[in-house]
């Protein structure tokens, strides 16, 4: 390395690589699993949650393992992975928050896996609700608060809720309702 023009000797700069994070990528609907055999191929690490359910046929019942968060696969990358992990087959793209692929923390995941290893024989319980049934509010502003369910539209539901000595109805998504106990 030579002298700069004033005759002083530049100072190397060294970038030190940043961690490896984890993101969430969404794949082509039901491809989940191949994702993960391709990501394996390319020795890019990755977790895709699964849980055990009971799946029940006409003729026999048998314990599978599904996808917990159906077309969202985890990867453990550094930047300069993420245009691999784009140019896999089956990936749609990463999940953004704020323009930017969204960084999970470490924790998030580890909590997830822990959950899903004391628990992996959890089954997928639907219920079903009518007009008229008592629901509490499971996410968002309203978290906690019990209501009157009014109307179920698909994903909306138009809810009753006692406020200020009033009944207001309100419009939220019909996955943030629960039968209230």
């Amino acid at each position: 390395m030579g002298l700069t023009t004033n005759g002083v000797m530049p100072i190397p700069t060294v970038s030190t690589p940043l961690p490896p994070n984890w993101y969430a990528v969404r794949t082509l609907p039901r491809h989940e699993k191949k994702v993960c055999t391709y990501f394996s191929d390319k020795n890019i690490t990755f977790y895709c949650p699964q849980k055990r359910t009971l799946k029940q046929w006409s003729d026999r019942k048998k314990w599978v393992d599904e996808v917990l968060i159906p077309s969202f696969v985890f990867v453990h990358i550094e930047e300069h992975q993420k245009l691999e992990v784009l140019q896999t087959k089956s990936v749609i793209n990463f999940l953004y928050w704020l323009k930017k692929p969204a960084i999970i923390k470490d924790k998030d995941i580890d909590i997830l896996k822990r959950f899903l290893n004391d628990h992996a024989h959890c089954e997928l319980i639907e219920e079903h609700l009518f007009d008229g049934d008592a629901v509490e509010i499971t996410s968002g502003a309203f978290i906690g608060m019990k209501g009157t369910l009014d109307t179920l539209q698909g994903k909306v539901a138009h809810i009753q809720l006692p406020l200020l000595n009033r009944v207001y109805k309100f419009k939220i998504p019909s996955a943030s309702i629960i039968k209230a106990l």
